[in-house]
């Protein structure tokens, strides 16, 4: 069995966020704060991550185990704490430039164990709540600023025709509604090699959205 994983994004855009290279805006938006989280809300969270990775991983049937959180961890390190966590688990995995996570050939045999391993780091080492808060106004007009210059500006010099970026209340009505304006709508089919090339050299989310 040839196994490949893609790291839990609870997502509070659509968007697919990373934070792998790329510049930071070069306007002169501040870079945003995020509200603060309460107790209670960052508990909620994490026990919604939990319940969905579980869903994805756990086995049809079996009372889903409790696995202390030794921390939270940032985007930026999923890649490097997740590959080190299965390893201890007896597992060697790769991390692709996509972010995805895979095993490569695995036997059928192991592909339960392989699941609660990547359950059991899931837990252990939950991103941090604040990826999935809703974002307060001031990320969310940083990330309206960097989608309509820097990275249509990247996509443009990546040869691609980005169409026309819609207004700041439009945009604040699609993320409202769940529909955001994402220039990357705009590219044709590629190829996913392709596509992790250009994702690579214009990240789809500034990488100080999150402070």
């Amino acid at each position: 069995m040839k196994s490949r994983f893609m790291p839990l994004r609870v997502a509070v855009v659509a968007l697919a966020i990373t934070t792998l290279g790329g510049c930071a805006s070069s306007s002169d938006v501040p870079i945003p704060t995020p509200a603060a989280l309460s107790t209670s809300e960052s508990e909620t969270i994490l026990a919604e991550q939990l319940a969905q990775s579980w869903k994805m991983y756990g086995a049809d049937g079996e009372d889903r185990p409790e696995i202390p959180v030794v921390r939270t961890i940032s985007r930026s390190e999923w890649g490097e704490v997740m590959a080190a966590c299965m390893a201890e688990q007896g597992f060697s995995v790769t991390i692709g430039s996509d972010g995805g996570m895979g095993s490569g050939d695995l036997p059928e045999s192991q592909a339960g164990a392989y699941n609660l391993a990547i359950y059991v780091c899931d837990a252990s080492y939950p991103l941090d709540p604040k990826y999935s808060a809703p974002l307060n106004e001031s990320q969310q007009r940083y990330l309206f600023d960097y989608l309509t210059t820097d990275l249509v500006e990247c996509l443009e010099d990546q040869g691609f025709d980005t169409g026309s970026a819609p207004s700041w209340q439009k945009f604040a009505e699609g993320l409202e509604s769940g529909t955001m304006w994402n220039p990357f709508t705009a590219l044709p089919d590629v190829s996913p090699k392709r596509f992790q090339e250009i994702e690579s050299a214009c990240p789809q989310s500034p990488p100080r959205l999150y402070g």
